[in-house]
């Protein structure tokens, strides 16, 4: 679907076919598909010469020579380069996280400061958790 370029067939008088009812080999352009899916309106167009054209000799849309000797007709067919991107859908952006609260509370609080020994414990708070508690439920941490 990069670089969409109109491309011109240019067939004999009544050689052209872009009808959706026809079977898909008999189309000019061809039809487009998307694995095995055709897909809608993509067998492109045809532009020929009428009586107007023949008589005021201004240039038609796929350069056709029209003059009452010699009638013919172009297939206008949409195409594209190599390169394909597809398109996704794309939700709200969400944030992810991890809060780890680090605590340490002293075994005995009535022990000497040189011979304390600690108790360790760590919360995790987060998106989907803005609340913890320790063990006992004495601290409690909320976002």
């Amino acid at each position: 679907n990069n670089k969409p370029a109109e491309r011109i067939i240019q067939v004999g008088w009544m050689q052209c076919s872009a009808n959706p009812l026809d079977v898909e080999e008999e189309l000019t352009c061809g039809v487009a598909k998307v694995g095995n899916k055709s897909i809608e309106d993509s067998e492109g167009f045809c532009c020929g010469c009428d009586l107007e054209d023949i008589k005021s000799g201004i240039p038609t849309r796929g350069s056709l020579k029209c003059n009452a000797l010699s009638m013919s007709e172009s297939a206008h067919c949409l195409g594209f380069d190599d390169l394909w991107y597809s398109v996704m859908e794309v939700d709200r952006p969400q944030v992810f996280y991890d809060i780890d609260v680090s605590l340490a509370r002293p075994n005995d609080p009535a022990a000497s400061w040189q011979n304390v020994s600690y108790n360790e414990e760590t919360l995790r708070l987060n998106h989907q958790q803005p609340l913890a508690a320790t063990a006992d439920r004495a601290l409690l941490v909320q976002l």
